[in-house]
């Protein structure tokens, strides 16, 4: 190992950050972390994500669990989860859809026919804003209705 090399990897024992050593050395904080692995090993190995949890991480994606949700479940971190799901080829749900595709396409259905926002969420049980997003993607509006009463 070189000179610099032992340099950082004393500063990284000693519990420095990694920003401060690049700036110290001139290089990047990557750079930095990669001489400290390599000399003291990854941080944290428990901290890998093992198969029998990458396994379950993409049936809950197959199964359209939210991503957040599936980080939940697992305890990991969201943006884990998407990258194991995304190395998996499987394509991740990062909504929180509470209602479901089949009272969004009521809902959507409802206003196509002269319903207002507010009947389409009582109808579906979906809040009124759930109602104008689900109409939003594919152009649909409601009606305007007046206000006063004749």
């Amino acid at each position: 190992m070189s000179e610099r090399n032992a340099q950082i990897v004393a500063l990284v024992k000693d519990g420095e950050h990694h920003r401060s050593i690049a700036r110290k050395f001139g290089i990047s904080r990557a750079r930095v972390g990669q001489i400290a692995n390599a000399a003291l090993g990854p941080k944290d190995p428990e901290r890998r994500i093992r198969q029998e949890e990458r396994t379950a991480i993409v049936d809950a994606a197959r199964r359209g669990m939210c991503v957040r949700h599936i980080a939940g479940m697992v305890g990991r971190s969201h943006n884990g989860v998407r990258k194991v799901i995304k190395a998996a080829g499987v394509t991740a749900v990062n909504n929180r859809d509470v209602f479901g595709p089949d009272a969004r396409a009521l809902a959507v259905d409802l206003v196509r026919g002269g319903a207002s926002y507010i009947e389409a969420a009582e109808a579906t049980g979906m809040t009124k804003n759930a109602v104008i997003g689900a109409c939003y993607r594919p152009g649909v509006s409601a009606t305007k209705r007046s206000l006063s009463k004749s």
